[in-house]
C-alpha cells in the first residue's frame, strides 16, 4: 500500500462498507428522525474500525482490545481509535493512525478533537465531525486552519509529519447518505490550508481490501 494514497484509499474501503454492510439506511434513519446520537456513534465507529481492519491493522477501540503493544487496552491516550502496523517489530510502537469522531456542534469540542490528533505522533490522522450544513462545514475547516493548526508555532508545525484528513457530514444531505453527505479535507502543510479531495467514482474501489477479513 502506497501511503500518499491512504486518503483515497481509506475513503473509498470506508463508504463502500456503509454500501455493502446495509448501514445507509439505519444511519439516515438516525439522521433524518435525530434519533439517538449514541446508536450514530456506535455505527460509526464499527465502520471506521472496519476500514483499519481492512488496510491489515490492528486496533484499539471501545469493544476492540489491543494486545499489539506491551499493555493491552482497548483505548489508548483517550483516543477513540488507535490504528498500528503489526509488521513492526517494535514493542513500543508509534500508531500508523489515530481517528476521533465528535459528534458535537461545538466549535470548541471539534477543535478540541483536532488538538488531541495534533499531540500524538502518527502517520494518519483522522477527525469526523457534523455540521447543519455544507457551508457550515466549509467555517468550521476555516476555524480548524486558524485557531488550531496556525496557532502553532511554525516549529511545531514542521516536525507535524504525515497525513491529516477531517471529514465533515452534512446533515442537510442526510438522505444521500454515503454520497454527498461527507465533505473529505485533506491539510496542505505547505500552505497551512485544508484542500478538499477531488471527486471520484467510490464504485471503482478494489474489492480486495473489502474482501479480506475484518
Amino acid at each position: 500500500m502506497v501511503k500518499d494514497k491512504l486518503p483515497e484509499i481509506w475513503r473509498k474501503n470506508f463508504l463502500n462498507f456503509i454500501r455493502y454492510r446495509h448501514l445507509s439506511r439505519a444511519l439516515t434513519t438516525i439522521g433524518i428522525n435525530k434519533g439517538d446520537l449514541n446508536e450514530w456513534a456506535k455505527i460509526m465507529t464499527e465502520i471506521a474500525i472496519a476500514t483499519c481492519k481492512s488496510l491489515s491493522w490492528s486496533i484499539a477501540a471501545e469493544g476492540h482490545v489491543c494486545d499489539i503493544l506491551p499493555i493491552s487496552s482497548h483505548k489508548y491516550l483517550d483516543l477513540d481509535i488507535m490504528a498500528f502496523d503489526h509488521t513492526s517489530r517494535s514493542d513500543w510502537k508509534y500508531p500508523i493512525a489515530i481517528i476521533e469522531l465528535e459528534s458535537s456542534q461545538r466549535d470548541y469540542d471539534v477543535a478540541y478533537s483536532f488538538w488531541k490528533l495534533m499531540s500524538v505522533r502518527s502517520y494518519f490522522r483522522v477527525l469526523y465531525c457534523y455540521r447543519p450544513r455544507k457551508s457550515k462545514g466549509v467555517e468550521l475547516i476555516h476555524e480548524l486552519e486558524q485557531e488550531v493548526w496556525r496557532a502553532l508555532d511554525l516549529e511545531d508545525r514542521l516536525i507535524t509529519k504525515g497525513i491529516i484528513l477531517v471529514v465533515v457530514g452534512g446533515y442537510e444531505r442526510i438522505a444521500t447518505i454515503p454520497h454527498t453527505f461527507f465533505q473529505w479535507w485533506v491539510l496542505n502543510k505547505d500552505t497551512g490550508w485544508f484542500e478538499p479531495m477531488p471527486e471520484e467514482d467510490v464504485n471503482l474501489l478494489g474489492m480486495k481490501y473489502l474482501h479480506r477479513k475484518t
